[in-house]
């Protein structure tokens, strides 16, 4: 569950804009995250919106945009430069067809990475379990 892969992934960066920050700076941000991460960045993909969809937080529309960006780019991963809940990362991952990583998660895998002492990496992995507990509700629905 806590295997890392070494790098090698492919991945297409996503940061929407909502008016609280600059959105040039974030991306920069969101690159040198996701390179600490061990990912090759092949592509960006930058809109602006008044706030977040509830069921893919970046709407339809532009989820079909980062889905042609992600095949054209030969992507194999997705980073959002936002927090996704449970819902929106699963139902960002069927209609993108890859694996979807949020901010909270990038952040998490590079200290995972970084942690040296004993303690540092349960402290890392209770972090870790904590953040994917929500994601794990209704992960068994189909054996009802």
């Amino acid at each position: 569950m806590f295997e890392r892969p070494q790098g090698g992934d492919r991945a297409l960066l996503v940061a929407l804009d909502f008016g609280d920050a600059d959105p040039v700076e974030r991306m920069a941000e969101l690159n040198a995250l996701a390179v600490s991460a061990g990912a090759t960045v092949v592509g960006t993909v930058t809109g602006r919106r008044q706030r977040p969809d509830a069921a893919t937080f970046a709407g339809k529309g532009k989820v079909e945009e980062i889905a042609s960006k992600r095949v054209e780019a030969g992507a194999d991963l997705v980073i959002f430069n936002h927090p996704l809940t449970g819902a929106q990362q699963r139902n960002l991952e069927r209609g993108l067809e890859c694996r979807v990583v949020d901010r909270t998660s990038l952040i998490l895998d590079i200290f995972a990475r970084r942690a040296r002492s004993a303690e540092g990496k349960l402290q890392v992995e209770l972090a870790q379990v904590s953040h994917q507990l929500t994601r794990l509700v209704g992960g068994w629905t189909h054996l009802e």
